[in-house]
């Protein structure tokens, strides 16, 4: 391969961020463009290092207040904002580059006014079964 061709292929491999890559081509190449690469390369690691990629901040609590006031506006509408807003946390929550607060606060509004209210109803009617499977005399004849 002429220097001509390994120059392109590091200049390739620079913009696809292997830059590890391109430098054991560079190294082996005389050329003052390789040079050139090579310190450019050097000045991309130091601001790499010096100049940290800063976290996208995602604040979920006032969307949380939102869910809580329409949950007592209505029911239903406050559990699909919920659902909406969680999935979206939660994908942001994954992502590195976001920093997300709030995520708690929706997980537990859910819990409490979204799904609670039917496990209460689900416990009372379980209950009244058994108290009524327990004592036959309960049942009219």
């Amino acid at each position: 391969m002429s220097e001509e061709e390994q120059l392109q292929k590091a200049r390739q491999l620079i913009l696809q961020g292997q830059y590890a890559e391109a430098e054991a081509i560079l190294f082996l190449i005389d050329h003052p463009t390789a040079t050139e690469l090579l310190s450019r390369i050097e000045n991309m690691r130091e601001f790499r290092t010096t100049h940290p990629k800063e976290r996208i901040k995602k604040d979920y609590i006032t969307p949380a207040v939102i869910v809580m006031v329409l949950y007592f506006v209505g029911w239903i509408f406050g559990l699909l904002v919920n659902i909406h807003y969680l999935g979206q946390a939660r994908r942001n929550n994954k992502n590195p580059d976001y920093e997300v607060t709030g995520l708690p606060c929706l997980w537990a509004l859910l819990l409490v006014i979204g799904i609670g209210p039917f496990a209460a109803i689900f416990c009372l009617i379980g209950v009244t079964f058994a108290h009524v499977l327990l004592n036959p005399s309960l049942i009219p004849a």
